[in-house]
């Protein structure tokens, strides 16, 4: 899990959120209300919003368009987000139910971290606890070097 995750605000466009994203390297933000978790916006919703492959609208044009769209008129209002005591192997499986990305990870409503499918593979790669005995607040072992 990340701690501190990079977030957004509803009130943002959708152009801010991909370049925040690309700019990061991320799949996926939360999407925050002060401190409180409101929703997630995920490649996959930017990629709803853009045009047809057939446009005839330019690079600039469709950003200029994506810039214009909040986030809250995208991101659905119901956000899925687990707790720091949730079990990884129920994180996960929420995950593929969902086909989610990344999971958001909550204190009753303020998001505390999130996690993504790059943190399950460090898990994967350098495991240091049973799968079913890990919490979504324990940072993936770093190796050594």
């Amino acid at each position: 899990m990340r701690g501190e995750p990079i977030a957004v605000a509803p009130g943002e466009s959708l152009g801010q959120a991909s370049r925040l994203m690309a700019r990061h390297r991320l799949g996926a933000v939360p999407v925050v209300r002060g401190s409180a978790l409101v929703g997630l916006i995920a490649a996959a919703d930017l990629d709803r919003a853009h045009p047809s492959a057939a446009t005839t609208l330019t690079f600039g044009e469709i950003h200029g368009r994506l810039d214009r769209v909040r986030i809250d008129r995208v991101v659905p209002p119901a956000v899925t987000a687990v707790g720091r005591s949730t079990p990884l192997v129920d994180a996960i499986r929420l995950m593929r139910a969902r086909r989610l990305a990344a999971l958001p990870v909550a204190q009753g409503d303020r998001l505390v971290g999130l996690l993504t499918e790059d943190d399950l593979l460090e898990v994967l790669a350098a495991p240091r606890a049973a799968p079913g005995r890990a919490r979504a607040r324990d940072p993936p072992a770093r190796p050594a070097g």
